[in-house]
């Protein structure tokens, strides 16, 4: 029997591989306070940058199903681990703007089996990165579990980890050390890197404060947690340049 999928005889269905939940804050709220159409037209528009990472490289998969996104990589190699944080990133960044959708998640590593064809998604790194995220998470970001950790310290990766450094994190059991998606430095690749009158952590820490126009209550919580993180990372993108 064949290990690889029918529809594209480049991926294996079962192999370790790299997985990320991704979850859309306050959706429900969302679906409560706003037309159907309202928000049939934002998921449009978030399906809309799915589909475009999915067509420009064939190393990972996105997938969408309601309030939730699990992007999927093809194999462990460290270029598909640097697209598949380019991916995360990328999603994060539209999100925030000019979507406004808060989004946080969580990434993880280990053997997985993705059945395209049959619609077959399972193993243990999916339910790390599920379980994270669900529990813990407690910021419009992308925090990553440990079997990221021991896959850059088995690989020797852990001396350059500037996109996925580790910071004090806001999770809801507190504020602990983990390793984050840089969302900020794709920041600095898109219309901030030529805006004159601010810089990009100004202006995405003012994009920031715009989705508290769309959340009340305890998603607010989540933006506050946000704008500390973003504090460390542009002190770490700034050592990085000097």
């Amino acid at each position: 029997m064949s290990k690889t999928n029918e529809t594209d005889d480049k991926w294996e269905v079962t192999c370790e591989r790299f997985v990320a939940c991704l979850d859309i804050l306050g959706f429900k709220d969302r679906v409560v306070n706003s037309t159907h159409n309202e928000v049939y037209q934002k998921l449009k528009l978030l399906n809309a940058v799915k589909t475009g990472l999915n067509e420009v490289s064939p190393s990972i998969k996105v997938i969408m199903f309601s309030d939730s996104i699990f992007i999927f990589s093809k194999d462990n190699k460290y270029e598909t681990y640097v697209i598949m944080t380019v991916a995360i990133r990328a999603i994060i960044k539209d999100s925030i703007y000019p979507l406004e959708i808060p989004i946080k998640g969580a990434l993880a590593y280990g053997e997985i089996t993705f059945d395209e064809k049959r619609q077959i998604y399972f193993g243990q790194a999916l339910i790390d990165a599920y379980l994270l995220e669900e529990n813990e998470v407690h910021y419009l970001g992308v925090v990553a579990h440990h079997s990221i950790d021991n896959y850059l310290l088995k690989n020797d990766l852990l001396k350059n980890c500037i996109l996925i450094p580790e910071l004090d994190t806001p999770l809801k059991s507190g504020v602990i050390k983990h390793r984050n998606i840089n969302f900020l430095r794709s920041y600095r690749e898109s219309r901030y890197e030529n805006n004159k009158d601010g810089s990009s952590f100004k202006l995405l820490q003012d994009d920031l404060k715009q989705l508290y126009l769309n959340v009340r209550g305890k998603p607010r919580l989540y933006l506050d947690n946000t704008l500390k993180v973003l504090e460390q990372l542009e002190k770490i993108n700034l050592n990085q340049e000097d």
